[in-house]
């Protein structure tokens, strides 16, 4: 399928609910069915405006804990195209 999906996690254990491991599996499955996959590690502001920046059509959001960081998450929704 002609898609772009983004599985975003981070390196931070406590605010990642999902590891490493875990999203390379997710990877390996969905790479099979959409031509675009990528793993992103957001870490800061700037990391996530890069994924904001590729506009991708689907993304996995691996975070337990994303109102922590509230300074720099935003809190609209963005719409993708």
């Amino acid at each position: 399928m002609n898609k772009h999906i983004e599985i975003v996690r981070c390196t931070t254990k406590r605010l990642s609910s999902m590891s490493q491991l875990s999203g390379e599996a997710i990877f390996t499955i969905l790479a099979k069915h959409y031509t675009s996959v990528r793993i992103s590690v957001v870490n800061n502001l700037s990391d996530l405006e890069a994924i904001v920046a590729r506009n991708p059509d689907l993304v996995f959001w691996a975070w337990s804990q994303s109102r922590r960081i509230r300074p720099w998450v935003c809190v609209t929704p963005i719409k993708f195209r």
